[in-house]
């Protein structure tokens, strides 16, 4: 999943045009954008998980307060993708217009949303609303989606970080 947006995002840096090729130190990196994408991914993911499953199981707090309680368990991974996202757009919209940029930009987001509603739709298949819900609510709140040495592309998401300080 995280690989077909790396893709995505590689084929639209290669249509930006022969002006990246004269930027000292671009932005674009296929590493960064794949760290980005998994990010994105993991935060639409919870997001919808909030959204479809706290009503089912009676939970009190928003889908908002849901995800933003993981995002503030990754604020590091989430503050070094959003500086990597404004710096990538910025390249962009440098190189190639505003169009461009935003076309990218919704690219991106679409694909990271395409990919976490893939993911729940495949696991509502696997059993009851209530179950699912009981299942992924209880992995988010155990730390399961927490980036951490564990964590699939742990080493990108790592030189992410290392970049955007």
């Amino acid at each position: 999943m995280h690989h077909k947006i790396a893709a995505v995002i590689v084929v639209m840096a290669v249509t930006i045009g022969g002006a990246k090729a004269q930027t000292p130190v671009p932005v674009f990196s296929e590493s960064r954008v794949a760290a980005l994408g998994y990010i994105a991914t993991n935060n639409f993911l919870i997001g919808r998980i909030g959204r479809e499953c706290l009503n089912v199981l009676g939970r009190k707090e928003s889908p908002q307060e849901f995800v933003g309680g993981w995002q503030s368990r990754n604020s590091t991974y989430i503050m070094a993708s959003a500086k990597y996202m404004e710096k990538l757009l910025a390249e962009v919209l440098a190189t190639s217009g505003a169009e461009r940029r935003d076309a990218v930009q919704r690219e991106l987001q679409a694909r990271a949303q395409a990919s976490a509603d893939q993911t729940l739709q495949q696991w509502f298949q696997k059993g009851t609303k209530e179950e699912v819900c009981k299942r992924s609510v209880g992995l988010v709140d155990a730390g399961a989606f927490d980036i951490s040495q564990s964590s699939p592309m742990f080493n990108e998401l790592q030189a992410l970080v290392v970049w955007a300080k």
